[in-house]
């Protein structure tokens, strides 16, 4: 039995793997391992079909569209074919209200009140705004924080 054990390491010793070059989308981290850069455009979080930000895990004509609870949780994050025309600020009730690049979001004060808001992790997400990293739109995405744009 030693002996055996013995021969798998030896085999084993030599071989490497690059697991940061993984970059799941099925609501895995892109570096399950613990090591290299952690890119949450990339990541697609269990339970959900796409990336609110990048779209990640629709295919070319779907769009990712959500709607965030006051609770701070999705509701729904899935790929959606058609999809409404309201933009930032704009009033909605269903993920599907929204134009795409935007969710449903419940405003966490006001829990009767939502609107379309843009999701990003950081300024570079917003087309010529800011992201809002602080405030009561902030929500765990991962290992990082989801927030909207201003």
């Amino acid at each position: 039995m030693i002996g055996r054990i013995a021969l798998i390491a030896l085999v084993l010793g030599g071989c490497s793997y690059d697991f940061d070059s993984l970059h799941p989308s099925n609501g895995q981290d892109a570096s399950v391992d613990g090591g290299g850069s952690f890119d949450p455009r990339q990541t697609v979080l269990p339970g959900a079909t796409c990336n609110p930000v990048s779209g990640r895990g629709c295919g070319s004509s779907n769009y990712c569209l959500g709607r965030i609870e006051s609770s701070g949780m999705f509701s729904s994050l899935t790929c959606h074919a058609s999809f409404g025309m309201r933009s930032l600020g704009e009033p909605c009730s269903l993920a599907t209200d929204c134009a795409p690049g935007f969710v449903c979001w419940v405003d966490p004060a006001f829990a009767g009140s939502s609107t379309c808001e843009q999701p990003c992790f950081d300024d570079s997400d917003c087309s010529g705004g800011l992201c809002e990293t602080g405030g009561r739109y902030a929500i765990p995405y991962g290992r990082a924080t989801l927030y909207r744009c201003l």
